[in-house]
């Protein structure tokens, strides 16, 4: 369980350096998951992603952090589907249209993120 959040980890870093060398990318990528069944997709992954990080907090040295960002994983999951499609396409679409300089900064906070759930394991 300690190596699924330490991949997680891994991965949410990675897609935050992604994101920061090529903040045009990220736009892509919204427009990508805009769809419909990828916007679904998506939130099923958040949500299984949250339960699998509620149930390895125990194993990790810093468990409250891995534990908030199960819960943030789970109700994101959850918003997908609450709020629905066109929300959450709109939202989407207005952080695709902030400037490279603000979707830099959104990638910094990614990469931190990443690097303390790696880090609380």
């Amino acid at each position: 369980m300690e190596g699924l959040v330490k991949l997680i980890g891994i991965i949410v870093m990675a897609c935050g350096i992604v994101y920061f060398v090529k903040p045009n990318l990220m736009k892509q990528m919204a427009d990508f998951f805009t769809k419909e069944k990828w916007i679904y997709f998506g939130g099923i992954l958040s949500f299984i992603i949250g339960i699998v990080l509620l149930r390895a907090a125990v194993l990790c040295a810093i468990s409250w952090f891995v534990v908030l960002f199960g819960i943030a994983a789970v109700v994101k999951g959850i918003a997908v589907f609450a709020l629905g499609q066109q929300k959450i396409r709109s939202f989407v679409e207005s952080l695709s249209k902030k400037p490279p300089k603000t979707l830099r900064i959104i990638a910094l906070v990614d990469i931190a993120l990443g690097v303390m759930l790696i880090y609380a394991v």
